[in-house]
């Protein structure tokens, strides 16, 4: 459930086990809801028999105020020291002072910046939430939200606040209002436009992981009000719930996304999700329908003059063939990907193709030719600080140092794949890589790491 991707962020974590501290843990726990329960129980201390210290929550709203109003996300001691609401609580030095309790919890802290001290909340997560607190009764319609949105670009904090709210929103069936603000993009400037899609692909991720039938409705609204907006997101959408491996939700995203770029008259768009549609046959092993679908998208690609788009299907068509052991062919299409690649200078994609040529190497116990390639691409991952890449690349490249009979450094390499992968909650690969690591465990004679291994990789596929 929601409740393990949750927690893989230590902070996370950390708010969680103590909110929770010697109960059980629920299986679907959102953001929302931890925050909300460190607020009531760790920092104000709230009970069935007592209302806690209701002076914390005081003194948290009217900090919360002033940082709202200010667009900051700390100020200056001596400046809260001059507004009379918040002086009392910065002047008592007694073992009842709200702000000396805050500090020693944690909640708050005093940093230093050369003279001047600045009082801060110690993480961003929980102010946040404060923040959300603040603002959601204040929402009544589409344009006090489209307001917090234009605020966001300046003030980046309430982006997540405002995440949060529209979350709040969905949930209460008020699921119209995600759309309402991109079908008023118009009024966005370009920097905001990008903050808005961001915000809202974190949000569909997000309610993908949580409330299955909700995020389907929201989908259901796109094609109501189609536009390239729409477009744009349902693409970065489809990539990252590819990442994550949410099937289900992948294959309705790519409908909802097909008529849209229908409606629209996309040709491009529309080619490039049916890319998608090409690499979920491959994942379900229907490689002839694959490679029929890569031949109507490579005849689109070719009439409208898309190179990039034309690139990246010669990289899935090499992934069909390797997967028949059709490695020549294979290899002839990865060819042809890098010199499109070379030619237009699309240095992500060339990590894709590199990949590719390395794992049709290994396939052909071509090991020394796999590691030239793996090492091209995972060069160019780290050059990028592309994660996603380098967590593949890593594993792959394990795979043939493994082979080689080096478990040591393979094991290096499995364990610093793991740890991005955690970071990025890519479910799949972190299957995989904890595969490889029982297979290492197996081989060190390390048999009881083995099991846990190869018990948590079965977990995951069994989900």
């Amino acid at each position: 459930g929601s409740t393990v991707k949750l927690i893989c962020s230590p902070l996370m974590a950390r708010l969680v086990m103590q909110s929770y501290h010697r109960a059980k843990l629920p299986q679907n726990l959102t953001n929302d809801d931890a925050m909300r329960l460190y607020h009531d129980n760790i920092v104000i201390e709230k009970s069935t028999d007592s209302l806690g210290y209701p002076e914390r929550k005081k003194l948290l709203n009217l900090l919360v105020t002033e940082l709202d109003k200010q667009n900051v996300e700390r100020l200056e001691r001596d400046a809260l020291m001059k507004i009379e609401l918040l002086r009392p609580y910065l002047i008592n030095n007694q073992r009842d002072s709200a702000y000396l309790q805050l500090l020693e919890l944690g909640v708050l802290m005093e940093e230093w910046d050369a003279d001047e001290c600045y009082v801060r909340f110690a993480f961003d997560k929980f102010l946040e939430f404060l923040l959300a607190e603040y603002h959601w009764p204040r929402i009544n319609d589409k344009n006090d939200l489209f307001g917090l949105c234009q605020r966001a670009g300046s003030y980046k904090i309430l982006q997540g606040s405002t995440e949060i709210i529209i979350q709040r929103l969905c949930k209460n069936n008020q699921f119209e209002i995600f759309t309402d603000i991109l079908d008023i993009n118009d009024k966005y400037s370009e920097d905001n436009k990008s903050i808005i899609k961001e915000m809202c692909l974190r949000v569909l991720c997000s309610i993908s992981i949580e409330d299955n039938n909700l995020f389907k409705k929201i989908l259901d609204l796109f094609p109501k009000t189609p536009s390239q907006f729409d477009l744009d997101i349902l693409l970065e959408l489809l990539d990252k719930l590819r990442s994550f491996a949410q099937i289900e939700d992948f294959k309705y995203a790519i409908d909802v996304a097909k008529k849209e770029a229908l409606i629209l008259n996309d040709q491009k768009i529309y080619s490039d999700i049916l890319l998608f549609e090409a690499d979920l046959c491959r994942w379900q092993s229907d490689i002839e329908q694959a490679k029929n679908k890569c031949k109507e998208i490579r005849d689109i690609k070719e009439k409208i003059n898309d190179e990039f788009g034309l690139c990246k299907v010669f990289i899935e068509l090499a992934w069909l063939e390797r997967s028949q052991d059709n490695f020549d062919n294979g290899q002839i299409y990865a060819d042809k990907a890098l010199l499109i690649a070379k030619k237009n200078n699309y240095v992500k994609l060339s990590i894709d193709i590199y990949n590719i040529i390395g794992v049709i190497n290994e396939a052909k116990n071509n090991r020394n030719d796999a590691i030239i390639a793996y090492d091209e691409a995972l060069n160019i991952s780290k050059n990028l600080n592309d994660k996603i890449g380098i967590a593949r690349i890593l594993n792959n490249k394990g795979n043939v140092i493994e082979a080689f009979g080096d478990i040591e450094t393979a094991e290096t390499m499995y364990l610093e794949s793991w740890s991005i992968l955690q970071q990025i909650g890519d479910t799949k690969r972190i299957s995989i890589i904890l595969s490889n690591l029982g297979d290492i465990s197996f081989k060190k004679g390390d048999y009881e790491s083995a099991e846990k291994y190869h018990r948590k990789s079965l977990e995951i596929k069994t989900k």
